[in-house]
């Protein structure tokens, strides 16, 4: 991803899609443990 100056990127902003398409199902708790965990990690 490439960084833009502030101007540029809100030309290029998109709004986010509805919040029902971005939920996310079918993640056990163990992934979903995996996943913060690794989000911790940076």
């Amino acid at each position: 991803m490439r960084p833009y100056p502030p101007d540029e990127a809100l030309k290029r902003a998109r709004p986010l899609p509805p919040r029902d398409r971005l939920v996310i199902e079918d993640v056990t708790d163990d992934e979903w443990k995996a996943f913060e965990d690794a989000l911790a990690e940076t």
